[in-house]
C-alpha cells in the first residue's frame, strides 16, 4: 500500500525546511566556536529569522541549478542530446503550473499538450514544476521505448500510486514491480478468449438497453446515451465481475432540458446517492479528482487537500457499495460455500488471496475499466453515427448481410464485419479510450526520439499522448483528423502498426481487458443498428447548460472548430455533459 500522502507532504516540508536550517545551524555553531560568538550573541530576532529563513529558497533554487548541471553533464558524458525545456517567467516555473490547472478546465482533449508541444516547435519538451521534472511527447519512438524497449526503466511510479491509493488502493493499474506482477497473473485468465465464449450475458444486458432506450425512441424524446450506455456497461461489468446485478439501468435517467452537469456527463437533479446513479456520480468524481491532481502537480495537491482528501466521497460511497459483497465472498469462503452461479473473478481472487482490502481494489478497479473504457468507445461511435449516415447506413447492409434483422450475432459473426471492425478502429484513432498516459523515470535513461537520443532524468513524469499520435498527418496523412473508415478497408491503416496506432498500450502494460472491451462494443453496435434506424444529434436542445463546446472553437482549425459535442477526459474520455441523440426505430 502506498504511503498516506499527508505523511509524505509532512516529510517533503520537512526536507525543503530542514536541509538548509540545518546548514545555517551548523555554520552559526561553527561561528559561536570562534572569536565572532560575541557577534552572533547580538544579533536581534528579526536579524536571527532572516538569517534562517533567506537561505531556503537560495538553498533551492542553488540546487535547481546543480541539478540542471548535473542533467547537462550527463547528457554531455553520454554523448546524447537533451529534452528541449520550457521556461516560465516565475520561479519554479509555477505560472507554468498555473496555466495547466486553468486550461486543463476548459480544454479539448489533449488539446493542452498539443499547444504546449507547437509553441515549443518539438515533439517532446520537459518542463521543471517546483522541482518535478515533466516531460510531455506526441513521438511515437519514444512513446514505444517507454512502453516496450525501456520498459524496465518505466513504470507508475510513487506519485502516480500515492495519487490514486485513496479511491483505489494498490490495484493493478496503479502499481509496479512484484505487486503489480502479482495482479497481472490473477486477472489475465479472466480476460482471454476462452473466457468470453459465452455472449448470452451481453445479449442480456444490450436487450435491457435496448427496451430501456424504445419508449424514449417512440416518443421522440432525445437521450443521453453516454449515460445509457455508462449504466448498461456498469450492469455487465458488475454481473461479469462479481456476479452481482447492480440494475443501474433502471435508476431515474437524465431528462433532456432538464439534466444538469454531473462530474462528467449529465444527471438528473432528483437522483439521490442511495440511488445508483450516485454510485457511478461517486466514480466519476473520483477519476476528476486524480485528473486535477495530476494537473496541480503533487506538492500542491498534497497542500491543498491536506486537512481535506477530496476522494473522501467517493470513498464512502464505492465501500458502502462494494464492502458487503467482498465481505460476503469472504464468509462464504470461510464456511467452505461455493457459491451459486458461475465462477466469477470476485471468487477466483477470494480463493486466492486472504487479504480483503487487496481483493477489494482489485474488483473496484476492474469493473470501472470495464465500463468506462467500452462505454467511452461506443459513445463516440454514434457520435461519428450522427455526423456520417453514409457509414452508418454501410455499417447496417452489413450487419443486415451477415447477421440478420433480429438474431443474436456469434464470434463468428462477429468476427466476419470487416467493416465494423473499421469503425472501431477509426473511433478509436480520433478518440481513443484513454487518450493521454503517464510513466515515471524508475531511473536515468537515454531514450530514442525523433530527434536523436535523449537524456531522461530518474524521476521525471512522461506524459504520452496517444490521441497526439493518432491524429498526427505525418503518421497519417493529410486527412488524419478525418473520419474516415475506409482507411482500415484497404490496407492503408493495419492494428498491428504499434508505431501509430497503439489504443490498447502496447508492450508488458498492454491492456488486458482489449478482447473483452471490443467483443462486447461490437456486440452491442450491432444489436444497436438493428433495432434503430437514424441517429440525429441534439445537443443543442438537450444537453445542459455549459456543457456545448466553447464559441471560440469555431475558429479553430481541424476537428475542434467542427465538433458539436466536447471532449474532454479524466483519464477515460468522456462528452461533457452527455451525448444528446435522438433515434428512430427501424422500419
Amino acid at each position: 500500500m502506498p504511503p498516506n500522502y499527508r505523511l509524505v507532504f509532512l516529510s517533503d516540508v520537512a526536507r525543503i525546511l530542514l536541509l538548509p536550517t540545518s546548514l545555517v545551524t551548523l555554520i552559526v555553531y561553527a561561528l559561536s566556536r570562534l572569536d565572532m560568538s560575541t557577534h552572533v550573541s547580538r544579533l536581534s530576532r528579526l536579524e536571527l529569522l532572516v538569517i534562517y529563513t533567506l537561505p531556503i529558497p537560495l538553498f533551492w533554487i542553488c540546487d535547481a541549478i546543480l541539478n540542471v548541471w548535473v542533467v547537462r553533464f550527463q547528457a554531455w558524458r553520454l554523448g546524447v542530446g537533451l529534452i528541449r525545456s520550457i521556461k516560465g517567467k516565475k520561479i519554479g516555473n509555477v505560472d507554468v503550473l498555473q496555466r495547466i490547472a486553468v486550461e486543463m478546465q476548459k480544454e479539448y482533449a489533449g488539446g493542452l499538450i498539443d499547444d504546449l508541444l507547437d509553441e515549443a516547435g518539438s515533439d517532446t519538451v520537459q518542463v521543471s514544476i517546483l522541482g518535478t521534472n515533466k516531460i510531455f511527447t506526441r513521438d511515437p519512438e519514444l512513446y514505444r521505448h517507454v512502453m516496450v524497449g525501456g520498459f524496465q526503466n518505466f513504470g507508475k511510479g510513487p506519485g502516480l500510486a500515492i495519487r490514486a491509493a485513496t479511491l483505489y488502493g494498490s490495484a493493478i493499474v496503479w502499481v509496479d514491480g512484484p505487486l503489480w506482477k502479482f495482479h497481472r497473473t490473477l486477472t489475465t485468465p479472466y480476460f482471454t478468449r476462452a473466457h468470453l465464449n459465452d455472449l448470452h450475458i451481453f445479449e442480456k444486458h444490450s436487450s435491457a438497453l435496448i427496451e430501456r432506450m424504445k419508449p424514449l425512441v417512440e416518443s421522440g424524446e432525445a437521450m443521453d446515451v453516454q449515460d445509457l450506455l455508462g449504466r448498461t456497461f456498469m450492469d455487465l461489468s458488475c454481473e461479469y465481475v462479481l456476479g452481482v446485478p447492480l440494475d443501474s439501468l433502471n435508476g431515474l435517467l437524465p431528462v433532456a432540458g432538464k439534466a444538469v452537469l454531473g462530474p462528467r456527463g449529465s444527471r438528473n437533479p432528483q437522483a439521490t446517492k442511495a440511488d445508483s446513479s450516485g454510485l457511478t456520480d461517486a466514480m466519476e468524481a473520483g477519476l476528476i479528482n486524480m485528473g486535477r491532481r495530476r494537473a496541480q502537480g503533487d506538492f500542491v495537491w498534497r497542500a491543498l487537500e491536506f486537512f481535506k482528501d477530496s476522494q473522501e466521497g467517493p470513498v464512502k460511497i464505492s465501500n458502502a457499495w462494494l464492502d458487503p459483497i467482498v465481505n460476503q465472498a469472504y464468509e462464504a469462503k470461510a464456511k467452505g460455500v461455493d457459491g451459486d452461479g458461475p465462477n466469477t473473478f470476485l471468487q477466483h481472487t477470494v480463493a486466492t488471496i486472504d487479504d480483503r482490502k487487496l481483493a477489494k481494489d482489485a474488483m473496484l478497479t476492474v469493473v470501472l475499466s470495464a465500463r468506462d473504457t467500452t462505454a467511452s468507445l461506443l459513445t463516440f461511435m454514434i457520435y461519428f453515427w450522427t455526423k456520417h449516415p453514409e457509414a452508418l447506413a454501410r455499417l447496417r447492409a452489413e450487419v443486415l448481410e451477415v447477421v440478420g434483422p433480429f438474431a443474436m450475432p456469434t464470434h463468428s459473426a462477429l468476427g466476419s464485419m470487416p467493416y465494423l471492425r473499421a469503425v472501431v478502429n477509426e473511433t478509436l484513432r480520433l478518440f481513443p479510450s484513454i487518450p493521454v498516459h503517464e510513466r515515471q523515470a524508475l531511473q536515468s535513461c537515454v531514450a530514442p526520439t525523433r530527434e536523436g537520443p535523449q537524456y531522461i532524468p530518474k524521476g521525471s513524469s512522461v506524459i504520452l499522448s496517444t490521441i497526439s499520435i493518432h491524429r498526427s498527418q505525418q503518421l497519417w496523412g493529410e486527412d488524419a483528423e478525418v473520419f474516415n473508415p475506409e482507411r482500415w478497408m484497404d490496407r492503408s491503416a493495419k492494428e498491428s502498426d504499434t508505431s501509430r496506432f497503439m489504443p490498447f498500450l502496447m508492450g508488458p502494460r498492454a491492456c488486458l481487458g482489449k478482447d473483452m472491451a471490443l467483443l462486447q462494443v461490437t456486440f452491442m453496435a450491432t444489436r444497436l443498428v438493428q433495432y434503430f434506424g437514424g441517429f440525429t444529434l441534439a445537443q443543442v436542445e438537450s444537453a445542459p447548460e455549459g456543457a456545448l463546446p466553447p464559441t471560440s472553437w469555431k475558429s479553430a482549425g481541424g476537428r475542434k472548430g467542427e465538433e458539436e459535442v466536447w471532449p474532454r477526459s479524466a483519464l477515460t474520455m468522456f462528452a461533457k455533459g452527455g451525448m444528446w441523440v435522438k433515434m428512430t426505430m427501424n422500419e
